[in-house]
């Protein structure tokens, strides 16, 4: 058993000498090809900052979308950048070419997903049930979470909030018996593939 401790010991100390010898003694051209190079601080600074820029902080958004900007910055979602959702902006501010927003449902997901991992308190859904096919911002607002998509894009605040139960619910908690397609009174086509769990979230009896 001595001798595979020996051996092992050995070729550790074979492998850490290949690697920080040429660190060591030098960088020749030849090893530059197996990735050793010497190194140079100042000119590995300057390559960097030499490459074309790709994105931008969100504050450059703010010049000419100061609504949405200011929302965004008061809220929760502050610590996702505006190019996370609307994609890499340089073609945008220097051509004018139009952003397109990823709204897609597997976006939010990423974030708000049910994770086991996950704290408790970090607002988190099933993704595959919860608001049935509609994409996330038809109720969520994007720029700030606590307010609502109708508020969102600038309707008045008093129709931002979704229409209250008109009636009581004693009898009636299964809604899609009326409210379904073909029911009495039927829901909007956006909210197509709802559970019944989810009208309570957003509809509060009177």
């Amino acid at each position: 058993m001595k001798h595979l401790v020996r051996a092992g010991g050995l070729l550790l100390g074979l492998l850490l000498l290949a690697f920080f010898l040429p660190r060591i003694v030098g960088t020749t051209t030849y090893l530059e090809g197996y990735g050793f190079y010497p190194r140079n601080d100042e000119a590995n600074a300057n390559e960097w900052a030499s490459l074309p820029a790709q994105y931008a902080e969100s504050s450059v958004c703010s010049s000419c979308h100061a609504d949405k900007y200011g929302a965004w910055k008061e809220s929760v979602h502050s610590t996702v950048n505006c190019e996370d959702c609307h994609s890499p902006g340089k073609a945008h501010i220097e051509e004018g070419k139009t952003l397109v927003a990823d709204t897609s449902r597997e976006l939010c997901g990423l974030c708000h997903a049910k994770v086991i991992g996950r704290p408790r308190s970090f607002p988190q859904v099933d993704i595959k049930t919860h608001g049935g096919v509609s994409i996330c911002t038809t109720c969520h607002n994007p720029h700030n979470p606590s307010q609502s998509a109708q508020q969102d894009s600038g309707k008045p605040t008093e129709t931002a909030r979704p229409p209250a139960i008109p009636h009581t619910l004693e009898g009636r908690d299964n809604c899609l018996l009326c409210h379904s397609t073909g029911g009495i009174k039927p829901f909007p086509g956006d909210h197509d593939g709802r559970s019944l769990d989810t009208c309570s979230i957003c509809h509060k009896s009177k």
